[in-house]
């Protein structure tokens, strides 16, 4: 398997942007003549960037099943799925890409925003992020979940 392969099967994200920057390098060349090499480039870097998004957003979608984990009480069936998900789908290259705190800052106030319009006590949820992308990649939501509670502590 070629080195190229293998960043196809385990980062396509990564491949996409490398083949769709080797294609621009390329732009002009006889042997591409008659191949429209902007725009064949722009379709491959918009596929490795639609599955950054979606990542991303399966991500968000996890941080807010841990922190309703957290604030209600329910079950880690949802975060589960979800960081399952999205690790399934991530690539390294990704990771310079993903703002956690942002995505945390979201999600939390998403939590306040809902708990309010409940008319339920505001909760103290961390302001900032307790864990990291790869350790929450890595799926283990019961540590997830200590490591919020312990932030809500300090």
């Amino acid at each position: 398997m070629t080195d190229l392969a293998a960043l196809y099967r385990d980062d396509f994200h990564g491949w996409a942007m490398d083949q769709s920057w080797k294609l621009r390098d390329l732009a002009g060349s006889p042997a591409l003549a008659g191949i429209d090499v902007e725009y064949v480039a722009a379709e491959i870097e918009d596929l490795g960037v639609a599955l950054r998004n979606l990542v991303e957003t399966t991500i968000k979608y996890a941080v807010e099943a841990l922190i309703a984990i957290v604030t209600d009480g329910k079950g880690p069936r949802d975060a589960v799925d979800m960081i399952g998900s999205a690790r399934d789908d991530y690539g390294p290259s990704m990771s310079a890409y993903i703002d956690m705190d942002e995505i945390w800052k979201t999600a939390r106030q998403k939590a306040l925003n809902r708990i309010a319009e409940e008319g339920g006590e505001t909760p103290d949820i961390p302001e900032s992020t307790p864990f990291r992308l790869d350790e929450l990649l890595a799926g283990d939501v019961d540590l997830l979940v200590y490591m919020i509670d312990q932030s809500r502590e300090r």
